[in-house]
């Protein structure tokens, strides 16, 4: 038989628990406190930082209702709460958010509230992929490497040319310098020097 959930990372104190439950009870949702699962958590924490709603999300099933307060409870990001709405809709169950009415956030299509959060979710995106464009441009302009660092010396990459320069092939010089041989080819290719037929295999 499918059951009730609820679930509030808000509530301080048994009085305000039960606040809680007066307004799910009037909002028309029966629920067995055995299926009502509190806990006082910042919104900033993360789900899976969530001991009580970890327990929830254990049992509920197909064909079950989960009931939360606020949009907070779904996810510490726009995108972890799109995230907590997609497993609902996967495991079946519906979800309603007591913050934005009567409406199945994980019905199989989509309503306006879920559409709204995809909007901000890539919104979201894009400013943070500006934001790294814009630091890696700043870090560049003051000289600062960006990206990985090289995994060998200006003296080993030295060592590696003029090994293959000596005429030792590319498998040959990977092995004595313990490194692959697509790594021997970048640093050949990135020095601007030809290849020799002797250093191709």
């Amino acid at each position: 038989m499918p059951s009730t959930f609820i679930y509030s990372n808000r509530a301080r104190n048994p009085e305000a628990m039960e606040a809680e439950l007066q307004l799910a009870d009037r909002a028309g949702y029966i629920v067995d406190l055995s299926r009502a699962f509190w806990e006082h958590q910042p919104a900033s924490v993360l789900i899976a930082d969530r001991p009580r709603l970890q327990a929830m999300l254990r049992q509920v099933r197909h064909g079950d209702t989960v009931v939360v307060m606020s949009l907070r409870c779904l996810g510490s990001t726009v995108a972890e709460t799109l995230d907590t709405i997609g497993r609902m809709r996967l495991l079946g169950a519906a979800l309603y958010c007591m913050q934005l009415g009567q409406v199945n956030l994980a019905s199989a299509t989509p309503p306006q509230a879920v559409k709204v959060l995809r909007a901000a979710a890539s919104l979201e995106g894009s400013r943070r992929s500006a934001r790294i464009r814009e630091s890696l441009a700043a870090a560049k302009a003051v000289g600062h490497s960006v990206g990985r660092p090289p995994k060998h010396t200006p003296e080993q990459r030295d060592a590696i040319l003029q090994a293959l320069q000596a005429g030792e092939s590319v498998s040959a010089t990977a092995r004595r310098f313990h490194t692959t041989r697509q790594t021997v080819m970048r640093i050949r290719a990135g020095s601007g020097a030809p290849a020799p037929e002797a250093a191709k295999a």
